[in-house]
Formats: structure tokens, sequence, C-alpha cells
């Protein structure tokens, strides 16, 4: 069949431990044939690779450009995340702020996974890094990966929250590493379930990015509420660990529900579908 990604895959995990539906969407230009069929082809290795227990629900989507056909699907499917992966159909400038669901954007994902395979295409402990300061898009975040912990009959997962301290801060900035990472840790009820880990780094991006390195199969990343999305997604922080560390990275943001505020009016853009 047509090989899966590792977004798929993490779609399909996630909505496994949260007791949710996977409905995998491809959109489409209309009136192209050749498209319609790989789409086809992409929906019957989607159907093979779940199980009778999976609540999945494929759908084919025509729209004339991405941005119509994802919003469409996020309000007609009442969806409590919308999972992408960027590093295919690059283009810039598509609105996200006409989104009030959570959104999650993978970058990095260069390796294919097949249908057969588990998300990280190996047996050992699937291990996810979460860098933060204690953002509210982190937290969120931890809210639907850490039913991964606990899931039955899938493989064991890890997560590491992870606070980069500037060396040139000294231990204050260390001590306020650690007080964040507990703070990010009860707001989810997450105390004994998450590994806490603060480090000292003269670079960020590279420290970080050398962190990821460390066996771990995934990063994810919160996205700052003053930025946009194309900022965080092409940003040091991520072009860093994608390249260096050569793993997925993946871009949160939390659901928006009131347009009205002066945040609810900032121009989140995605930059590729």
């Amino acid at each position: 069949g047509v090989p899966l990604g590792k977004t798929w895959q993490l779609g399909l995990r996630l909505a496994r431990a949260n007791g949710g539906k996977l409905i995998t969407a491809i959109i489409r230009y209309p009136h192209a044939t050749h498209d319609l069929t790989a789409a086809h082809d992409l929906i019957e290795s989607a159907n093979r690779a779940v199980s009778e227990k999976d609540r999945h629900f494929p759908i084919i989507i025509e729209a004339e450009n991405y941005e119509a056909g994802a919003q469409w699907l996020a309000k007609e499917c009442k969806a409590d995340l919308l999972l992408a992966d960027v590093d295919t159909h690059v283009q810039r400038g598509y609105q996200m702020n006409n989104y009030t669901c959570a959104i999650g954007l993978m970058r990095g994902t260069t390796t294919i996974v097949h249908e057969h395979e588990d998300l990280d295409g190996s047996d050992n402990v699937l291990r996810i890094l979460v860098p933060t300061a204690g953002g509210p898009n982190t937290v969120h975040a931890l809210s639907f990966l850490l039913p991964l912990v606990d899931a039955a009959d899938e493989k064991s997962v890890e997560i590491v929250t992870l606070y980069a301290a500037p060396a040139i801060e000294g231990s204050n900035e260390e001590a306020l590493g650690r007080y964040r990472l507990r703070q990010t840790a009860q707001a989810v009820d997450a105390e004994g379930l998450i590994e806490e880990k603060v480090i000292t780094v003269n670079n960020i991006p590279q420290g970080m990015a050398q962190e990821a390195a460390q066996n771990y199969d995934f990063v994810v990343v919160g996205s700052s509420r003053e930025g946009s999305l194309d900022n965080i997604l092409f940003g040091n922080v991520v072009n860093s660990i994608v390249r260096e560390s050569k793993i997925p990275v993946l871009v949160v943001r939390e659901p928006r529900r009131n347009f009205a505020t002066i945040g609810g009016r900032v121009a989140w853009r995605l930059q590729s579908w």
C-alpha cells in the first residue's frame, strides 16, 4: 500500500489514547484525476492500518486551496485537534486565526513510516521531548499527550519536559526553570508521570537540538502568543532541531475561543500544509 507518514501515525495513537475519533482528511483540487487516484490509494492504506476497535473516518475534500478545505474540515467535523504535516505543499500565508480548535503542525517527517510500523519505526520506548517555559500552548499539548503514557495495548511512552537555562543568567535561572517545569506538571496533573529536566546552555536553539538528539523520537514545541506560526515553524529552535537532530518537531497552538480579544486578532499563519 501507499506509505503513511509519522503525522498520521501520531494522530492514530492520540485518537486511541484519548478515546477519540480519527478523521483522515485528504484535501485535493477539483477535477484533478491523478490526485483523486492518489487520494483513494492513501485512504485504502489508512483503512488497512487501523484496527476494528479504531473509530476511523476517512474523507476526501475538494477545495480550491488547502486553507479552505482545512477550515471546512475543522468546522464541520468539530475537530478538537487539527494535525497536519507541513513538509509538503509548501506555501506561505495561510491564515490560521479562523480556527477555534487546537492545531498541531509537524515538521521534519522525512522518514517514511509504513502502515505496519510503529511511530518511530522501532521496538524501543517512544520518547517525547517537550521544551517549555511554562506557556499555555505547551500545557495544552501535554493534556492530550499524557494519555499516551498509560495507553493500554500500546508501546511504552516517556515524556520529558525541558527548560533550557542560559548560562549567562547563572543559578537563579536554573531554579526558575525547575519551578516552571513543576508548575507545568501540576497544571495537567502529571507529577510522577513525566520527567523534568533543566539544562544550562550557551545557545538555546543549539542546546535544545543537542538534547533532542539524545534518543528522542520527536519534539513538541508550544507556539508563542505573540508571533505567527510561520515564525515558530521556521524559527531558530525548530530549524535547529530538524536540521541537527533530524527528528520531527510538532508545533502546537491551543484552542482559541474568543476572537474579539487583541490576542484573537493575531495573524497566525501556516507556511505550508
